[in-house]
């Protein structure tokens, strides 16, 4: 029969969680003569011993302490906030994004494409730039009290 725990009776039992390893194994890409991919062995980091060594700097305390002292780097004043719900969790769904990006590129009209070389890539790195807008003929143009462009 299964048992319950309630806040005022037995407590259950303490099971300790794996803390991971220390060290991680680093590959590299290599390709066969057939130019099949393979991975190679290239060292050891030891991750434990890297997140020891920024420990000071993310010490509340210690971050106190410099603003205390006048240091106002510590209180970064450009932090920027953004809607990561749409973001991509792996690589395939990155790439299904860019090809649903290039097909949009291809669907344009052929004077559009040639106004960013007929380069997708040119036409994506540009994209919500106020050129870009102007290039796609999305840009309106702003008029002044009179009326006048």
């Amino acid at each position: 029969m299964p048992k319950f725990y309630t806040a005022y009776g037995e407590k259950p039992p303490t099971v300790p969680n794996n803390p991971g390893n220390k060290e991680e194994v680093t590959y590299s890409e290599r390709r066969n003569e057939q130019g099949h991919p393979y991975l190679v062995k290239t060292g050891v980091r030891n991750t434990y011993e890297e997140r020891q060594s920024m420990k000071g700097e993310y010490d509340i305390y210690n971050m106190l302490e410099r603003f205390a002292n006048g240091d106002t780097s510590v209180m970064r004043s450009n932090a920027q906030y953004i809607d990561a719900t749409k973001m991509p969790s792996n690589f395939h769904e990155a790439y299904n994004i860019m090809t649903s990006q290039r097909e949009k590129f291809d669907a344009l009209p052929v004077e559009i494409k040639q106004k960013f070389g007929s380069d997708w890539v040119q036409w994506a790195s540009q994209s919500g730039t106020e050129d870009w807008l102007e290039k796609m003929g999305i840009k309106e143009e702003v008029k002044n009290e009179n009326g006048e462009s």
